[in-house]
Formats: C-alpha cells, structure tokens, sequence
C-alpha cells in the first residue's frame, strides 16, 4: 500500500462519518414511513403489531439520538473554543484561526459514543422489520 499523508486519513473518516449520519438519519425516517404504511389499516398507534411498534420505537430513538449526538458536539466544541479565547486573552497570547491548540481526547467520546448507538439502534430497528416481513410472509397469523 502506498504511503499517505495522515490528513487524507482524517478527511476520509470526517467524510465518511458524516455521510453515515445522513444516511442514518435518512433510513431512520424510511423505517417509520415503512411502519406507517405497512400498519394494519384499522386502528392506532395502539393496534400496531409489536414488531412493527419496537421498530418504530427503535426509528425514533435513532433519531433521538443523532439529534443528541450533533447537540452535545456542537455545545463541546463551542464552550471548549470559548475558554481557549478567554484564556488567550487572560494570559496576553489571543487565540485566532491558526493558533496551535490541543484538545483533550475524551471531549470527542461521548459524539463518538452516541454515533456508534445511533448506528446500531438503526441495524437492530431493520433487523426488526426484516423479522416482521419474514414472520408476516410466512406465518400470517403470527405477526402479532
């Protein structure tokens, strides 16, 4: 493999975790428009089959969790950025744009943490609805 420059590594994953963000976020609203459509035609929230209700439930908690997961980064990195200029300005060395700075690790764990549940909230919610459509396909009568 040939050598590469470790921002092309760094871009590549900002690239990539954002496109999976979309397309969870995406595929979450998908799954609850498939639970809306596929519910039985008599009734309410309350008459769905229970797969159908775990799954929707698990939809929405995906997206819960992607709204969680931009929130917490965005006020982390905010409030971080700010005491890094009020320090700047405290100690006489102002921060700008191409100041060198370090950040601690763990400030990014918990995005990471809630990225990686939304993920897996949205796989186990599929996971559920291929269950429903095989029980629903093959055992009609025991989709409830």
């Amino acid at each position: 493999m040939a050598e590469t420059k470790f921002r092309n590594f760094r871009d590549n994953y900002i690239a990539l975790s954002s496109l999976a963000s979309g397309n969870a976020r995406t595929l979450a609203f998908a799954g609850l428009a498939f639970v809306w459509l596929f519910k039985p035609s008599a009734g309410g929230v309350n008459e769905l089959p229970g797969l159908l209700y775990a799954s929707g439930c698990l939809f929405v908690l995906t997206l819960i969790l992607d709204v969680l997961q931009y929130a917490y980064a965005t006020a982390a990195w905010g409030i971080y950025c700010r005491l890094k200029e009020r320090e700047g300005e405290r100690t006489g060395n102002p921060i700008n744009d191409d100041t060198d700075v370090s950040a601690p690790e763990q400030i990014n764990w918990p995005t990471l943490a809630l990225f990686w549940a939304k993920q897996a909230t949205l796989f186990v919610a599929y996971f559920i609805v291929a269950l429903y459509m095989f029980i629903s396909k093959f055992y009609p009568d025991g989709v409830n």
